[in-house]
Order: structure tokens, then sequence, then C-alpha cells
């Protein structure tokens, strides 16, 4: 592969990740600032977190190569690290934002769909605050899947550089050993 190609795709995945953690960490400002200015029935803080999952996770499934992750055995270490982190990051925010919402045990393993636009959950002029609620359980569903094959290949990853490295060392032994009888 071109390096300079693979420079721009970890600088493109690197820019991604800085940008949804951004937006992510921007939700303190939309309770406190921005929800005040809008009508109750708009439910800013969901709209606000359901446009940041759709619009990150689009863009890092992209990336990765869906939810399969089809990509992910060519990411470094580094940035398995990195996208598990952010991922664990944002289902967290959802969390606190919303505790109410995430249901792991029930709703995990409902059908997936679409994720919905942001004309979608308001096509009656207000919030479809179960489609919303809905949407982001879906996108953190997805996104706990992504999360698992990242783990996985990191732990993969880490697995072999340990092997390798434990081999090299044992054999750098057992020719100082060698030498010295």
């Amino acid at each position: 592969q071109d390096p300079y190609a693979a420079h721009v795709e970890t600088a493109e995945f690197n820019g991604t990740l800085r940008a949804s953690n951004t937006l992510i960490h921007q939700m303190k400002m939309v309770k406190t600032h921005m929800s005040p200015c809008f009508p109750p029935f708009w439910h800013m803080e969901i709209l606000w977190m359901t446009c940041v999952a759709a619009v990150s996770s689009r863009h890092i499934l992209k990336q990765i190569g869906g939810q399969e992750g089809k990509h992910c055995e060519s990411f470094t270490v580094t940035q398995l690290l990195d996208l598990v982190a952010w991922i664990e990051s944002f289902k967290e925010t959802v969390e606190d934002a919303f505790p109410q919402l995430l249901d792991a045990v029930s709703r995990r393993n409902e059908p997936t769909s679409k994720v919905m636009t942001l004309q979608e959950l308001m096509s009656r002029g207000k919030v479809d605050l179960e489609s919303a609620k809905d949407n982001l359980q879906h996108v953190v569903n997805v996104l706990m899947d992504v999360h698992t094959v990242a783990q996985d290949q990191f732990i993969f990853r880490t697995r072999q550089q340990t092997n390798e490295w434990l081999q090299k060392s044992i054999m750098q032994i057992w020719l100082n050993l060698k030498v010295t009888m």
C-alpha cells in the first residue's frame, strides 16, 4: 500500500475521532445553554445526541469497513485502542445524559434498522421522541458490535506482538548462553 495513502487514511480516522469527541463533550453545553432556547417538544438533548451518534457512527463505520470492521486488520494497535476508547466514552456519555434510555439486556438483540435522519425524526414538526430514543439505542448497539470487533483485533495484535517479542528474547538468551558455554 502507498505510504502516503496510509498516512492520509490515518489522519482522516484520527480527525474523525477528534471531531466526534468534541461533539459528544459538548453535551453539557447543549443541555445548559442551547436547550432552553428551544421549545420543550424539540427535546434538544436527545436530538443533539441522536444527530451526533448518526454522523459520528456513519463516518467511523465507513472508515472501519462497516459494522463487521472489515478494515480493522489494517489499523494500528493505537488506532484500535483509540476506537475502543471513543466508543466507551460515547456510550458513557449517552448513559449519563439518558440513564433510562439504554437497556443493554432487553434491547441489545433487537433487529437492526436504518439510522433515521433529522428530517425523519422531525417529520411532524416536532421530535418523535420514541423514534429518537430507538435511533440512539440502535447506534449504541451497532457501535458496541464495532467495539467488540476492534477490541478482539487489539487483543489478537497485542498477543501476536508479545509472542514475537518473547520468541526473540528467548532466542537471544539461548544464543548468549551458547556463547558463554
